[in-house]
């Protein structure tokens, strides 16, 4: 998913990342729809709630309203939208533990592989300190800096 980062709600506001794919629609137009039409709250007010802009939120409300012409149609709409909002959330649910156990097969392996090459660096480390400890002994000069002291 395609994502932009943008600042929200005020300069101290931190940025957040907002997918640019049209996903927050499908996310969040059925709550916008219900919010509008059913709660009477305006565009402002929704897009306190809801982390998406006044202005798109009015021209979802304007482009769904188009479309439907009575009020009773505009419900109707509202709770087949609501039902396959739910369908599409249970799929996305179903699909992301398929893919979140892909995901820790993958990060399992690269936690086991990063491991070994901690192991290995350990061991490369403590080699390097026996080789100076060898080479203080045999040649009597100090190869180590002492902590503390001035240049």
């Amino acid at each position: 998913m395609k994502t932009e980062k943008y600042q929200f709600r005020g300069v101290g506001s931190p940025l957040r990342e907002f997918p640019t794919d049209g996903s927050l629609k499908r996310q969040y137009l059925s709550k916008v729809l219900h919010l509008y039409f059913e709660e009477g709250m305006g565009y402002r007010s929704i897009s306190e709630i809801i982390p998406v802009s006044f202005a798109s939120i009015g021209y979802w409300i304007r482009t769904f309203a188009k479309e439907y012409k009575s009020k009773t149609e505009i419900m109707e709409a509202i709770s087949n939208l609501d039902k396959s909002s739910r369908e599409e959330s249970k799929k996305a649910k179903d699909n992301a533990n398929t893919s979140s156990s892909k995901d820790t097969d993958f990060l399992e392996a690269e936690l086991a592989s990063l491991k070994e090459e901690l192991k290995y660096q350990r061991l490369r480390a403590d080699a390097y300190d026996e080789m100076i400890n060898v080479a203080e002994e045999q040649f009597n000069i100090k190869i180590r800096k002492k902590v503390g002291v001035k240049q």
